[in-house]
Parts: structure tokens; sequence; C-alpha cells
């Protein structure tokens, strides 16, 4: 049985034909070609347009405002399963009191994480605002 190519050939590079002279119709050099990304000195974190603003700004009050949520997760979180290796083990309320106490320490962790987010956030509005 013979095969039969799935294509035309009309796109394809056949092997079989004679390779042309020139395997593009312009010269095309490597300088020509910009780079894919600037140079890290390059950058610069400023946001230009409008509505990229307005969307960074509701990014932020979205994530400052879950802090609080944040705080109550971690300490429910921690309380369960400290109930749970309760009873387990059979430690009756040493576990919960422990694991309460790392979900509160959690909590406060992603307090402070949240303040120093939205301190950035300010600083980096008010540079904004000076230029």
């Amino acid at each position: 049985m013979e095969t039969v190519p799935g294509h035309c050939g009309d796109m394809s590079q056949d092997s079989n034909e004679p390779t042309p002279a020139l395997s593009h119709p312009s010269d095309v050099t490597p300088t020509a070609v910009p780079p894919l990304r600037p140079a890290v000195s390059a950058r610069v974190n400023v946001i230009d347009d409008p509505a990229s603003r307005r969307g960074k700004a509701a990014f932020d009050t979205l994530t400052t405002s879950a802090v609080g949520l944040e705080m109550g997760v971690a300490v429910i979180i921690g309380l369960l399963i400290g109930r749970w290796l309760d009873g387990e083990v059979g430690t009756e309320p040493y576990l919960m009191i422990l694991f309460t106490i790392f979900g509160f320490v959690a909590g406060i962790r992603g307090l402070i994480r949240g303040a120093r987010r939205a301190e950035r956030a300010e600083q980096a509005a008010a540079e904004r605002g000076a230029r």
C-alpha cells in the first residue's frame, strides 16, 4: 500500500527540491531584531494608563481589606487543627490552645505583611503624584 502525504505540499519545505541561493528575500541581520526584554536598569515601574491606575488601586484596596478575613481564618484553622489533634492524641485542651496561638501568630504576620504592602503602595502613589 502506497502512503499518501497528508498535505498538498504548497506551503511545506520539500527536501527534494534544490534550495534557492537566498533563503530570505531581504537581508536580516541580528542587529535589526529588537531585544525581547529591555534591560533591567531601563525598566520603570510607572503606570501611565489611568484605567490601569484605577485597576491597581482597586486591587490594592481588596488586598488590604482581606487582611482581617485572613486573621480570622488563620485563628479558626489553628483551632480546628488543635481540636482534631487533641481528639487523636488524647491531650484535651493543650494542643487546641497551642494551635490557636499558632493561628493567632500567623494572623498577626498577615496583618504586618498587609500593612507593609499598603505602605509601599502609598509611597508609590506619592512618588507618582510628585512627578
